[in-house]
């Protein structure tokens, strides 16, 4: 199991001091959307202002909001963690990173038996391959029992302003809701599993994550 948040490299685990939040990143549930709100509102940034939440430059431009200790009490007063139905999740991976940023061309079954073993073995650093990996690696374990702790599920994602009680700043004059960003095309690819067949191959290091899921939802 690895411990991506923890890694030097990795910039998953963000502070908010204006919002006494901190937000454990995981990818393929949304977090481009989450950033997004989280960064604008926490700053007060112009809509106009362009923010790059991609390759890294979120933490060259707000170094301050690196989380780099991981104790109880390196927290703020609230901890976000968003999740999503782990099989829906694979899907996603497989379309837009598999198929999409990674430019590979084969069918679900076959991304599962010839390629996910060697993606989760990969570094830490990875951001690309580290997508494809559980959720359960990219937050402590020991916030499963932190009443500080907020699960909210990646279709729950435009009531996350309410949730937080926050005070989002537009990314459009007057526009206050959640973005939906990098929409992926759910047609694209060859599912060729049934659901079960999904979660089977997904074997046991995703083990953690169906128990999250199935403990939330």
């Amino acid at each position: 199991m690895q411990k991506i948040h923890q890694h030097p490299k990795a910039k998953y685990s963000w502070n908010f001091p204006r919002l006494d939040l901190t937000y454990f990143e995981i990818p393929k549930t949304g977090s481009s959307s989450v950033k997004t709100v989280l960064f604008r509102t926490n700053y007060r940034l112009d809509p106009e202002d362009t923010l790059n939440i991609g390759g890294g430059k979120l933490a060259l431009r707000f170094p301050e909001s690196r989380l780099t200790g991981f104790a109880p009490e390196d927290c703020l007063g609230r901890i976000l963690v968003i999740y999503r139905d782990p099989v829906a999740r694979a899907k996603s991976a497989y379309r837009s990173i598999f198929l999409g940023r990674q430019q590979m061309d084969a069918p679900l079954s076959v991304y599962f038996e010839k390629y996910l073993p060697a993606y989760l073995e990969s570094p830490e650093s990875d951001g690309l391959l580290n997508h494809h990996k559980p959720m359960s690696w990219f937050f402590p374990q020991d916030l499963l029992n932190d009443p500080r702790v907020t699960f909210v599920e990646t279709s729950d994602l435009n009531t996350l302003p309410e949730i937080l009680d926050l005070e989002v700043v537009p990314l459009k004059k007057d526009d206050t809701s959640m973005p939906h960003l990098l929409n992926v095309n759910k047609s694209l690819g060859d599912i060729d599993m049934t659901n079960a067949e999904i979660r089977a191959a997904m074997g046991a290091d995703f083990d953690d994550d169906f128990k999250l899921f199935e403990a939330l939802s």
